[in-house]
């Protein structure tokens, strides 16, 4: 990949892309490829971790214990158990049981967990068994939006050899895909929650700039200088420093306080040795399910929902990136920063791949994500990474189309087109149906004259199906509706049901069924 990268650029030097102003670029090598996708997979280090650690820090200092600390900051985390992908019924008991007894052996500081209650525009992707199509075959659809950018976020490109032949849509200069297809199977994804990574605070105390305390041992940073040359403008000189647990954020993070140094634990970082494109090789090689169903194993970054259908009729659900297994002597782990003085700390290894959230041909006949929750409050490894939330607004949408189109037997063609542009958004029309008929039932009682005069105005958009689109009447008002449920606009109907989009999806519903 790389030789025929150099050689395109050695045979066409005059038609490269405007932006490189006429400049050859550096040969391309195999590890850009790498870096590439990298470039996308990147942890960002959390302020919140910073700020949740120093709360931890004020109320030991006024007496607490480590564990009636934690306990007191442990976060509540609604799940919406009609919103997640996976569904319990769904997975084997087999199954079920190994990942009980892994979460028996892997347990949180204290035996915390996060208290859950159980709750009454986005990339989505949905798969289909032949048994719901007109075709008898399995049926994918994979729509991962990003904003417009130019050059494009993403690049085709088709990559064929003795053992591959596979075709799809990648970051450019990476080799993987994103949304591929061989002549076995065919794959697609959306971003998926979840917390993969982690910053520890490091015990530098009476020591260098440069050095920390790590298992009573002094450890010195690996540190370089970079310069990074702007054009037309003066270079940027830094300092980048890392640490065995990972590289030195203190700079980029504004919370930490003066003399605190964090360093970022995060794929690629750790789990040395491991790269996504072994896995992704493997995938376009695959020949059978089970073939796929191992190299999606090789997948560590970044995090995704990955909804997968093959020639020979299977279906199914896959949460992609290395998980990982936490210290259970870490408090809150994955909230907040944690203790980097020690190894005993650190993560414990990588959850194991046939314990992450997963499904194989569901007996609904059909499997989606549109960013929404992969399991319920059923499955037992909550461990910061994987857990809470729900439906999203797209993903409420797909579920509502599918089970519509499998009340009539079988997918057709066109729904399969409708579904790609449908604007629909539930959450939006049941809202509007509750005001309607508080209006008529109620008169409204409790409406402001604005409110009143809203719901009149989009009466006319309700009644033509309520579509996101700027054709309907009404459409200039309801592109208003926010999906931003937090106390500040929902007040407690956020502890019942969730926040954000999530939490929306979930009070929608609830209208809709009562």
């Amino acid at each position: 990949y790389a030789s025929g990268v150099n050689q395109y650029v050695a045979d066409h030097p005059g038609e490269l892309n405007e932006l490189f102003d006429g400049q050859l670029p550096d040969p391309w090598m195999p590890w850009d490829s790498m870096l590439a996708w990298d470039y996308v997979a990147h942890a960002e280090p959390m302020e919140s971790e910073v700020t949740n650690l120093h709360a931890f820090d004020a109320l030991v200092g006024q007496g607490y214990t480590s564990l009636e600390a934690a306990t007191k900051l442990n976060p509540t985390v609604v799940y919406d158990d009609l919103g997640a992908t996976v569904k319990q019924d769904d997975v084997p008991l087999a199954t079920q049981r190994a990942m009980t007894e892994y979460d028996h052996q892997h347990p949180t500081f204290g035996g915390l967990k996060p208290n859950y209650t159980i709750a009454p525009h986005m990339s989505h992707a949905w798969a289909v068994s032949g048994d719901l199509t007109q075709t008898g075959e399995a049926l994918l659809s994979g729509n991962p939006r990003q904003q417009i950018t130019a050059p494009s976020f993403w690049c085709e490109i088709h990559i064929v050899g003795k053992t591959i032949d596979a075709r799809g849509i990648t970051i450019p200069g990476a080799l993987g895909f994103f949304v591929g297809f061989t002549p076995y199977v065919a794959w697609t994804n959306t971003g998926a929650s979840g917390d993969l990574s982690d910053l520890y605070r490091l015990n530098n105390s009476f020591l260098g700039a440069e050095e920390y305390w790590f298992d009573g041992q002094v450890e010195q940073m690996a540190c370089a200088d970079q310069v990074v040359r702007v054009k037309g403008e003066e270079p940027i000189h830094s300092r980048v420093c890392n640490t065995g647990i990972g590289p030195n954020v203190t700079p980029i993070l504004d919370a930490a306080l003066p003399g605190e140094q964090y360093a970022l634990s995060a794929l690629p970082f750790v789990d040395r040795g491991r790269d996504t494109i072994h896995g992704q090789v493997g995938m376009m090689r695959a020949k059978s399910l089970k073939q796929f169903t191992d190299a999606i194993e090789g997948w560590r970054t970044p995090k995704a929902n990955m909804i997968f259908a093959t020639a020979d009729n299977h279906i199914g659900y896959w949460y992609l990136g290395a998980v990982p297994t936490r210290s259970e002597l870490s408090p809150l782990a994955g909230y907040m920063a944690q203790n980097g003085s020690a190894s005993q700390y650190q993560w414990v290894e990588i959850l194991p791949h046939d314990l992450r959230p997963h499904v194989i041909d569901p007996a609904d006949g059909y499997v989606f994500n549109g960013n929404n929750l992969a399991a319920g409050s059923w499955y037992p490894i909550m461990n910061g990474s994987v857990s809470g939330g729900g439906e999203t607004l797209r993903s409420a949408r797909l579920r509502e189309m599918l089970d519509m189109a499998d009340d009539d037997g079988v997918i057709t063609a066109d729904e399969a087109r409708d579904f790609l542009l449908d604007r629909t958004v539930p959450a939006y029309r049941d809202i509007m149906r509750a005001a309607l008929q508080h209006r008529d039932w109620a008169g409204g009682v409790g409406f402001s004259s604005t409110a009143r005069a809203a719901v009149d105005t989009l009466e006319r958009w309700y009644q033509g199906g309520a579509v996101m689109a700027p054709d309907q009447p009404g459409y200039a008002l309801a592109h208003w509706f926010s999906w931003k449920f937090r106390p500040a606009n929902a007040g407690n109907l956020t502890h019942v049901y969730g926040e954000g989009e999530a939490g929306l999806a979930a009070f929608a519903r609830h209208l809709r069924l009562t």
